[in-house]
Order: structure tokens, then sequence, then C-alpha cells
């Protein structure tokens, strides 16, 4: 089981935006899709950008980070 600690890449930086911007977890995927430009330079040569953001919050959300 992954757990804060141990994130990395993807997982970590989407984990991060969530805790710092996004009281009790409360968002949705719009929401997220708002920090698009900041993901694409942190991964300038990934052209999914949208993709691996839900990706990576299906990732939190099995890994029990997310509800």
């Amino acid at each position: 089981m992954k757990t804060k600690a141990n994130l990395k890449g993807w997982n970590l930086i989407i984990y991060q935006l969530i805790e710092s911007k996004f009281t009790n977890h409360k968002f949705n995927l719009q929401d997220i899709y708002k920090y698009e430009n900041e993901f694409k330079k942190v991964y300038p040569d990934n052209f999914h950008i949208k993709d691996k953001i839900r990706q990576t919050l299906q990732n939190l959300r099995d890994y029990d980070l997310l509800s």
C-alpha cells in the first residue's frame, strides 16, 4: 500500500496540489485541470496531461489517499 510518504512523480505533485489547494480534498476534475499549465512546466514532453491527471487521481484513489 502506498502512503503519502512514498509518493513520487505525478502521484506526488498532484497529491501535494490537492493538499495545499483544496480543503478536505473537496474538488472536481475541472478544478485540477486548471493547473494543467503548471504540470506542463514539470513534464514538458507530455502531450496528454489531462489523461495523466485522470490516471493519477485513480491511482491516488486506489491507494486510499482520496475518496
